[in-house]
């Protein structure tokens, strides 16, 4: 059952999946799928670690996007990782699960002004969405901004 899925602003309003966003992601070889601890909440209506990893990296695999292992992850420079956030904001009630998601490429950063400096993980492209409905609702709109990060993706990296 579904209601709603709503974009939310990023809290860095510099990130939007814009022109200067998705000029992060050229010549990036690959990612590593990285999904954070899921509450109890989430497993508890049928959502787990490995159903999404799988939806996500069959998703990128499909689009031709390399899914990087845990070993290839350490040997590339940047550690480039699609990282994966989601929650369940109250206890479900009668129309569903009420949610929020956030997607984000993390590699890593060298600062301009002292190439020194570098930031492991930084956030250079992502997207987020809440809204509220059953388990299959959920795991689609992850998969719906799977596709955002794709066409990002592929606008920058074209194919052949």
């Amino acid at each position: 059952m579904c209601l709603l899925i709503l974009p939310l602003l990023h809290a860095n309003p510099s990130l939007a999946d814009d022109e200067f966003e998705r000029q992060t992601l050229i010549g990036l070889g690959g990612v590593y799928v990285l999904i954070e601890d899921l509450h109890e909440d989430v497993r508890r209506i049928g959502i787990t670690e490995s159903r999404l990893r799988t939806d996500i990296e069959l998703k990128l695999r499909m689009a031709g996007i390399k899914v990087l292992t845990n070993g290839e992850l350490l040997r590339t420079p940047g550690q480039p990782s699609l990282y994966l956030a989601l929650t369940l904001i109250h206890r479900s009630n009668r129309t569903g699960h009420p949610y929020s998601l956030a997607l984000d490429l993390q590699q890593g950063i060298k600062l301009d002004r002292d190439p020194s400096i570098s930031v492991p993980g930084g956030v250079t492209w992502g997207t987020n969405a809440v809204g509220i409905g059953d388990a299959p609702f959920i795991r689609q709109g992850i998969k719906d901004q799977v596709d955002k990060f794709i066409n990002a993706y592929l606008s920058v990296n074209p194919k052949g």
